[in-house]
C-alpha cells in the first residue's frame, strides 16, 4: 500500500535580509531556508537594492529550489523588492495579480500552479525550462503591473491531451502575497484576491485545484472583515504568533488551505536563527497531496 503523500508549504517575510540586529546577511535567510526543507516557500519583502544582487536568484541557488519572481517595486537605476517564490516542484504556471491601493505602496499576489509529484514526476530542477528568470512562451493573460515598471509576467502552460495541464500527480494552486498597512487597503486587497481565487484557473468541467493562500498579511484586528472573509472562503486555519520574531505577538503570517481537510498540521519555525535572521517568523504548514 502506497504511503499517503505529504508536502510543507512555508511563508517567510525575511526584511531584505535584515536581521533583528540591524545587519543584512543574507547567508543567514539561507540557512533557515535550507532547515525548512519545505516543498513551496513564499517570501515577502525579497530585496536586491540594498544588496545590489538578485536576492531570490542567489536564494534559489543555495537551496537548489526553483524560484519565480513576483517584484511590486522596480527601481529605473536597478533593483527590485517584492514577493518571491521558491519550490522544488515543476511550474505549471504563473499570473501575477496587482493589489495596488491609490497612494500606498505597489503590492501584489503570485498566482501559480504546480505539478504535485506522480510516478517519477513533478520535482523542479533549478535550471527547468518554465523557470520565469529564463525565457517564456507567452505572456500572461494579464500582468497587473502599471506602465513603466519591468514586466516579468510570463507564463509556459503546457496541457495533457485531454486539455487539462498535469502530471500523473495531479497540481496544487498556491498564492503567495504581502498585504498593506492600513485597513481600507487590506480590505481592498482581500476582495481582489477572493474574486482571483473564486475565479479558478480550471475549465468548467474540472473540479478546482486544491489551493494554498499564504503569506504576510498584515491583519492584526482578529475581528476585522478582510480575516473573516478568509475564514469565509478557507475556514480557519491556526495562527501561530509570527511579529516580532524577538518576542511573536501577532499573527501576521497566516495560511490557508482549501479544502480545509488537506491542512495536516500548521506551526511557526521558532529556531534562533530565524529570530535573528527576520523580525518576522516562518509559518509552516503540512497538507496532503
Amino acid at each position: 500500500m502506497t504511503a499517503p503523500r505529504t508536502l510543507r508549504v512555508a511563508s517567510w517575510n525575511i526584511h531584505g535580509a535584515v536581521g533583528t540586529d540591524g545587519q543584512c546577511v543574507p547567508r543567514r535567510i539561507a540557512e533557515v531556508l535550507r532547515d525548512l526543507d519545505a516543498d513551496v516557500i513564499a517570501l515577502q519583502e525579497v530585496e536586491s537594492r540594498r544588496t545590489g544582487f538578485d536576492m531570490l536568484t542567489w536564494l534559489a541557488a543555495e537551496t537548489g529550489l526553483m524560484p519565480v519572481a513576483g517584484p511590486t517595486l522596480v527601481r529605473e537605476h536597478g533593483g527590485e523588492y517584492g514577493n518571491g517564490l521558491l519550490t522544488r516542484l515543476t511550474l505549471r504556471s504563473v499570473y501575477r495579480l496587482s493589489l495596488d491601493y491609490p497612494g500606498r505602496e505597489p503590492r501584489g499576489a503570485l498566482d501559480v500552479i504546480l505539478d504535485l509529484p506522480g510516478d517519477g514526476c513533478g520535482r523542479a530542477d533549478a535550471n527547468h525550462a518554465g523557470s520565469p528568470h529564463l525565457s517564456a512562451s507567452r505572456p500572461a493573460r494579464e500582468t497587473g503591473w502599471k506602465e513603466g515598471k519591468k514586466n516579468h509576467a510570463f507564463t509556459g502552460e503546457r496541457h495533457d491531451p485531454a486539455g487539462r495541464p498535469g502530471t500523473a500527480g495531479g497540481a496544487l494552486r498556491v498564492i503567495a502575497t504581502h498585504l498593506g498597512l492600513r485597513p481600507a487597503e487590506r480590505r481592498a486587497q482581500v476582495q481582489r484576491l477572493l474574486a482571483r481565487v473564486r475565479q479558478g484557473d480550471h475549465p468548467p468541467e474540472h473540479p478546482p485545484l486544491p489551493t494554498v493562500l499564504l503569506g504576510d498579511i498584515n491583519e492584526w484586528f482578529l475581528w476585522g472583515r478582510p480575516l473573516r472573509w478568509l475564514h469565509r472562503w478557507f475556514e480557519a486555519t491556526p495562527a501561530p504568533a509570527t511579529f516580532p520574531s524577538c518576542w511573536p505577538l501577532l499573527a501576521l503570517d497566516r495560511i490557508w488551505v482549501r479544502p480545509r481537510t488537506r491542512l495536516l498540521s500548521l506551526y511557526c519555525h521558532p529556531d534562533p536563527r530565524a529570530r535573528l535572521a527576520s523580525d518576522h517568523l516562518p509559518v509552516v504548514a503540512q497538507i496532503s497531496g
